[in-house]
C-alpha cells in the first residue's frame, strides 16, 4: 500500500512503462506484482512465441512470451519479451544470456522502458524540385 502520493505516482508510472517496454535505457521494469519483463535479442527469424516460452520455462513460470513482429511486413524483428516472476527472471537471464540458439548468441537482460520519441512525420524530400535543385539537365 503506498504511503504517499509520490509512491502512488511512481507505481502508476512503472505500470505504464511496463506496457511500452523496450531494450533501451531507464529503470528496470518490475512491477509490484513481483514480475520482471525480460528483453531477448538476436533471436533467429524462425523463432516462434512457443519456442521462446519453452526456452525460459525451465527456469520458472513464464507469464508471457512474445516475439516482436514488424507491423508492415509481418516478419519477426529478431527480438522478443518474456515476463516471469522476479527470482525466476534473474536465474533465466544469467543462464540464457550469451547462449547459442539456432546458431545465434542471445542477448538477454531486464527490459527497460522505451524512450519517448517525438512526433514522426513523413520523410523524404518533397516539394516541386524533388530534392534535385537544378543539377544536370539542359542549359542554354
Amino acid at each position: 500500500m503506498p504511503n504517499t502520493g509520490v509512491e502512488l505516482l511512481r507505481r502508476v508510472l512503472v505500470r505504464h512503462a511496463s506496457c511500452r517496454a523496450g531494450a533501451t535505457t531507464g529503470p528496470a521494469i518490475s512491477d509490484e506484482d513481483g514480475m520482471t519483463k525480460i528483453f531477448v535479442g538476436n533471436l533467429s527469424f524462425h523463432t516462434s512465441d512457443d519456442q521462446l516460452r519453452q526456452l525460459f520455462e525451465q527456469y520458472g513460470t513464464v507469464h508471457s512470451a512474445a516475439v516482436v513482429m514488424d507491423k508492415f511486413t509481418g516478419n519477426p524483428r529478431g527480438f522478443g519479451f518474456v515476463e516471469m516472476d522476479d527470482d525466476a527472471a534473474q536465474r533465466a537471464i544469467s543462464a540464457v544470456n550469451g547462449q547459442n540458439v539456432d546458431g545465434r548468441n542471445l542477448t538477454v537482460n531486464v527490459a527497460r522502458p522505451r524512450e519517448e520519441r517525438g512526433p514522426r512525420f513523413g520523410g523524404g524530400r518533397g516539394g516541386r524540385e524533388g530534392g534535385h535543385r537544378g543539377r544536370g539537365g539542359y542549359r542554354e
